[in-house]
């Protein structure tokens, strides 16, 4: 119950930028408050700091990156974009294109979503759904960049990068992959980004690790594309 009040009611109402300050925990029958000093004290400052400088930065130098929600084994293309109780497609455009319906629309003719079930990669490169394509030695390079318990783990549970991009792994493990790179999926409106969210969790295994090979391959992209960590 804590999560969902602490958590998922405030980012119906629009929190959707917490962040985690201090926590309780009980002692001999009290409940004891305590501070989390590295939010608190380096990304906190490192999140203001990166809104002043977005802030300032010249409006043709902006580069913007939307990740849209896409839950997968639910009806993965129909659920894309799909917010309890947001409207999400509509908050999402600002004229370009018309309105949320569009946007919607653009990207399902486009296929510019996540290979699954009813869309293969080579329908999402036919129809214009991949914005780029990510080499070996590119992704190399981010992977390198993780902690190495967490790049550890990736390797062991989806295989050598040089043998998933090979087709050498289980099937399963070797979305979006197309002609020996990995494929990024979205649309681009100018410096406007849009693109799903990586799957995760699709096989029943650990969500955190499947989902960080996926997600080292579009976040990496999106900040060597020029884009601006908020987060910190």
């Amino acid at each position: 119950m804590t999560q969902i009040y602490g958590v998922i009611i405030p980012e119906v109402s629009g929190a959707v930028e917490p962040l985690f300050v201090a926590g309780s925990k009980n002692i001999d029958g009290f409940k004891i408050v305590e501070p989390y000093p590295e939010h608190n004290n380096i990304i906190w400052f490192k999140r203001v700091k990166k809104w002043i400088e977005l802030r300032r930065k010249p409006k043709k130098d902006v580069r913007i990156a939307i990740i849209l929600i896409n839950p997968p084994c639910k009806g993965l293309e129909a659920n894309i974009a799909a917010g309890m109780g947001l409207d999400v497609p509509e908050s999402t455009v600002d004229g370009i294109p018309r309105s949320g319906e569009d946007l919607i629309r653009l990207i399902l003719e486009r296929k510019a979503i996540s290979e699954f079930r009813w869309t293969s990669v080579d329908d999402i490169v036919k129809c214009g759904g991949a914005i780029d394509f990510v080499s070996l030695e590119d992704y190399l390079k981010w992977l390198n960049e993780l902690p190495e318990d967490l790049g550890d783990k990736i390797i062991k549970d989806w295989g050598k990068p040089e043998e998933v991009l090979a087709g050498k792994v289980d099937k399963n493990l070797v979305g979006m992959v197309y002609d020996g790179k990995f494929v990024i999926p979205g649309i681009r409106f100018g410096n406007v980004f849009i693109t799903p969210q990586p799957k995760f969790d699709v096989l029943g295994q650990d969500a955190t690790e499947r989902f960080a090979e996926s997600s080292t391959i579009r976040q990496s992209f999106l900040r060597i594309s020029g884009g601006q960590s908020i987060d910190g």
